[in-house]
Protein backbone atom coordinates (compact mmCIF):
# COMPACT_ATOMS: atom_id res chain seq x y z
CA UNK A 1 0.00 0.00 0.00
CA UNK A 2 1.07 3.75 -0.82
CA UNK A 3 1.00 6.17 1.45
CA UNK A 4 2.78 8.80 -0.77
CA UNK A 5 2.74 9.18 -4.77
CA UNK A 6 6.35 8.04 -6.52
CA UNK A 7 7.39 11.63 -6.35
CA UNK A 8 7.23 12.46 -2.65
CA UNK A 9 9.46 9.78 -2.01
CA UNK A 10 11.78 11.06 -4.74
CA UNK A 11 11.67 14.80 -2.88
CA UNK A 12 12.03 12.50 0.76
CA UNK A 13 15.30 10.69 -0.88
CA UNK A 14 16.66 13.67 -2.29
CA UNK A 15 15.74 15.79 1.33
CA UNK A 16 17.84 13.25 2.84
CA UNK A 17 20.87 13.78 0.69
CA UNK A 18 20.99 17.01 1.10
CA UNK A 19 20.65 16.45 4.67
CA UNK A 20 22.98 13.25 5.49
CA UNK A 21 25.55 14.48 2.58
CA UNK A 22 28.01 12.02 1.03
CA UNK A 23 27.59 9.74 3.62
CA UNK A 24 23.94 8.93 2.44
CA UNK A 25 25.26 5.76 0.52
CA UNK A 26 26.97 3.85 3.25
CA UNK A 27 24.62 4.80 5.98
CA UNK A 28 22.88 1.29 7.85
CA UNK A 29 20.16 2.76 9.41
CA UNK A 30 17.99 5.97 8.72
CA UNK A 31 15.17 6.84 11.06
CA UNK A 32 13.24 9.45 11.25
CA UNK A 33 9.38 10.81 11.96
CA UNK A 34 6.54 12.10 10.09
CA UNK A 35 4.27 14.76 11.36
CA UNK A 36 2.30 17.38 9.75
CA UNK A 37 3.06 21.11 9.96
CA UNK A 38 0.74 23.93 8.27
CA UNK A 39 -0.82 21.29 5.87
CA UNK A 40 2.56 20.22 4.95
CA UNK A 41 4.44 16.82 5.71
CA UNK A 42 7.80 17.30 7.48
CA UNK A 43 10.36 14.39 8.31
CA UNK A 44 12.46 15.82 11.35
CA UNK A 45 14.10 13.72 13.75
CA UNK A 46 16.31 12.17 11.58
CA UNK A 47 18.71 9.95 12.86
CA UNK A 48 21.49 8.09 10.92
CA UNK A 49 23.09 5.44 12.47
CA UNK A 50 22.04 5.95 15.59
CA UNK A 51 23.23 10.02 14.86
CA UNK A 52 21.34 12.55 14.81
CA UNK A 53 21.19 14.82 11.88
CA UNK A 54 20.22 18.34 11.73
CA UNK A 55 17.30 20.03 10.04
CA UNK A 56 13.99 18.67 8.30
CA UNK A 57 12.34 17.65 5.00
CA UNK A 58 9.33 19.75 4.19
CA UNK A 59 7.49 17.37 1.80
CA UNK A 60 4.87 19.22 -0.80
CA UNK A 61 1.53 20.32 0.82
CA UNK A 62 -1.32 17.52 0.43
CA UNK A 63 1.10 15.02 0.12
CA UNK A 64 -0.92 12.23 1.24
CA UNK A 65 -3.82 11.02 -1.33
CA UNK A 66 -7.07 12.25 -0.30
CA UNK A 67 -10.58 10.02 -0.44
Amino acid sequence: MRVFPRRVDAMLLGGLGEVIGSGYADAATIRAAYRVSGGDVVVGDIRIDGRTAPGDIRLARRACAQG
